[in-house]
């Protein structure tokens, strides 16, 4: 399944993801993929770094300068590294699909790769108002969207991720005792 995390410019979307990702692990969820981090300053949002949902080194992917955004071609490097590894995860979660995406350069590739892996659930954070492009862009027909604008946007959010992972859960679970009926 494929979600779609949205919401306004600074709605805490990377936030979320920060305070979801150990609740996932704690279900024994295996969580793998990029957050993007802005970092701020006297005039906003001044660069985004790429590292793992896990933790661990950061890398400079995107600074904003005067002439328009300078992105660093060895942080996407490491960050389409990471999604790489992501595929062989139960839940893979890409810090953000935009404009750059949308263009088919940054995360693309390495974010349709995971998009069609169909035995991975996979969270994309997107742009407010740039979810139905990049539904085209990565061939998801009915991405299951997730608005952290609407009220109470966080909470459900949450529980919609869990609800269905822990119901896929259940799901194997059956199956495997079928099974395992079948063969006795």
């Amino acid at each position: 399944m494929t979600f779609f995390l949205t919401g306004p410019i600074d709605s805490g979307k990377t936030s979320f993801l920060r305070a979801l990702i150990p609740l996932l692990l704690g279900l024994d969820v295996d969580v793998r993929g990029v957050l993007s981090p802005a970092r701020s300053g006297a005039r906003g949002k001044l660069r985004y770094d790429v590292q793992s949902v896990r933790g661990g080194p950061k890398r400079l992917l995107l600074r904003r300068t005067p002439q328009g955004p300078a992105t660093n071609p060895s942080g996407f490097a490491f960050g389409r590294r990471l999604l790489a590894k992501a595929a062989d995860a139960q839940f893979a979660v890409v810090d953000e699909y935009g404009p750059l995406e949308l263009s088919g350069r940054g995360f693309h590739k390495a974010t349709l790769a995971l998009v069609r892996k169909k035995t991975l659930d996979v969270l994309i954070v997107v742009r407010e108002g740039l979810a139905a492009e990049a539904a085209r862009s990565l061939r998801v027909r009915r991405p299951v969207m997730l608005d952290l604008g609407e009220a109470g946007g966080r909470d459900k959010a949450a529980a919609k991720i869990v609800g269905h992972l822990l119901a896929a859960r259940a799901r194997q679970e059956h199956d495997k005792r079928c099974k395992r009926l079948c063969a006795a």
